[in-house]
């Protein structure tokens, strides 16, 4: 339970930072 716990929030980060590194990209 814990585990995917951690493995849904570290797949959350990697999109949310790939994502704000696409809009820097944009900019």
């Amino acid at each position: 339970m814990r585990k995917s716990l951690l493995a849904i929030l570290a797949v959350s980060s990697l999109v949310f930072s790939s994502a704000s590194f696409a809009a820097d990209l944009e900019d």
